[in-house]
């Protein structure tokens, strides 16, 4: 289909009312014209050498050259929900953010990589450095026992929030559904222990050197959100969907 357009077309002091074709015609011989120089062959080198080097990498080291793509483009959810889907189309698995396992920024696991806690929305640089120092030598054992260890360490309700709807604590065994609706309380809980403390008060907390806090907690017996839920709470989280999708149901077997 022809489309019938007119364009003014000025040479020097001159200008003409031009049909549509004649006037492609001319723009595509002064663009070929002009590229047979104005690329620049340092450039074109330069991006020749880059895109081997890339190639190479992705061919060769594909977890490596996933992890580091991603982390590159972390605070941009729809880069890295397009780098997740490219990577599963290479047979590479993105895990899920856990609280004991994944690092600041993306990793290699095995044959997967883990999903970086830097890329959680409300969580920051520096609560995820002392979070990773504080585990080194022993990892959460609850998440009460995160709670106490990290109370210290700039903990806001923000931050907790955000790693509960991601699911990060869901290999302590606590649903989703009770963290978030008890954590506030013992938040505030291990606040008051702490102001005592301070005032020299004595309480059940502090009887003897270390106390497991996580035996005074008593979560809500509620069940567990449905699928849906997690998935939109995952969504919100990270911009991601980590127990599966919403149209998983109605996929071809």
């Amino acid at each position: 289909m022809e489309i019938n357009m007119k364009i003014t077309v000025c040479i020097g002091s001159s200008c003409h009312l031009k049909g549509s074709r004649e006037v492609a015609e001319k723009l595509f011989e002064d663009m070929s014209s002009f590229a047979s120089y104005a690329f620049n062959k340092s450039h074109a080198a330069a991006y020749a050498m880059l895109s081997f080097r890339t190639a190479y990498l992705k061919a060769h080291y594909p977890r490596e050259y996933f992890s580091a793509l991603l982390t590159s483009v972390l605070g941009n959810a729809d880069k890295i929900a397009e780098y997740i889907a490219e990577a599963n189309r290479a047979g590479i698995r993105v895990l899920p953010p856990d609280i004991n396992r994944s690092m600041l920024d993306f990793h290699v696991s095995d044959k997967d990589i883990t999903f970086g806690l830097l890329a959680l929305k409300n969580v920051g640089r520096q609560f995820v450095d002392r979070l990773i120092l504080e585990r080194i030598d022993r990892p959460f054992a609850s998440f009460s026992d995160f709670i106490e260890r990290m109370s210290e360490n700039d903990l806001n309700r923000r931050m907790v929030e955000s790693l509960i709807k991601a699911g990060a604590f869901d290999s302590l065994g606590v649903y989703r559904s009770r963290l978030l609706a008890g954590y506030e309380k013992l938040i505030d809980t291990l606040a008051e222990r702490n102001r005592s403390n301070i005032a020299g008060q004595l309480d059940m907390f502090s009887l003897g050197a270390t106390v497991d806090v996580s035996t005074t907690v008593e979560y809500p017996n509620i069940p567990e959100f449905s699928l849906k839920e997690r998935l939109s709470l995952e969504k919100e989280s990270s911009g991601m969907f980590f127990s599966g999708h919403p149209l998983d149901d109605y996929s071809a077997n």
